[in-house]
């Protein structure tokens, strides 16, 4: 919706801001493992994790907005010869969940969300990018950002092995943490786009994972 689109243009500038050093980078640059806990991401799941995530999420957050972009598989009723169905679901709070340990009085949390389906081979390159990046570990010696302003953005997918592997960046200025951040806000808009605009976005944005995994596909 157009009310949106502010809020989303803040996230497009800070994506775009964190990729101008991507091309001078001298390393590729790849997420730490995470594991959310605490009051705050007790509230994440209550409130955002509405749907499930077997092929991908991003949990965007920064000072200025909260997202989850999640990308999930849906099994068809039972004995429906149907094949099973691939959504992508985006969850917003109206306000930030720091402000939301229990119930606040006075405020009404509301949680906005958008659905749009997507083919099985979009939703299996997200899979495969995701697997891809996540699976390997930070270059030895790699700092984590001391920043505190900015964003954060911690992603999950399911592994081959059924385990969800959990990583996490913050701030990032190089490739392919960059484009995993990108990746994830351009999956957003597509929920959201008019749908004649979709089948474009879908080509730039499968356009974009194949060059992912074939550039990080490699041990």
């Amino acid at each position: 919706s157009l009310g949106l689109m502010p809020r989303f243009i803040t996230l497009l500038v800070c994506v775009l801001l964190a990729a101008i050093g991507e091309t001078s980078a001298l390393s590729p640059e790849y997420l730490r493992k995470f594991e959310p806990n605490g009051p705050y991401y007790a509230q994440q799941s209550k409130h955002l994790f509405v749907t499930a995530a077997d092929f991908g999420r991003m949990v965007w957050e920064s000072s200025l907005d909260e997202m989850v972009v999640s990308v999930y598989s849906v099994s068809p009723a039972k004995g429906n010869e149907k094949k099973p169905i691939f959504r992508i679901t985006v969850t917003r709070p109206n306000k930030s969940l720091m402000d939301f340990p229990g119930a606040v009085s006075g405020k009404k949390l509301v949680i906005r969300r958008h659905d749009a389906e997507i083919d099985a081979d979009l939703a299996f390159a997200i899979r495969r990018a995701w697997r891809t990046i996540l699976a390997k570990d930070p270059i030895p010696g790699e700092q984590e950002s001391g920043v505190v302003d900015g964003f954060s953005a911690v992603f999950s997918v399911l592994m081959p092995d059924g385990e969800t592997i959990v990583r996490r960046t913050d701030n990032p200025d190089r490739a392919p943490a960059t484009d995993l951040v990108s990746l994830g806000i351009d999956l957003s808009l597509y929920c959201t786009v008019p749908i004649g605009e979709q089948k474009s976005k879908r080509e730039d944005i499968m356009r974009r994972l194949r060059k992912l995994i074939d550039t990080y596909g490699k041990p």
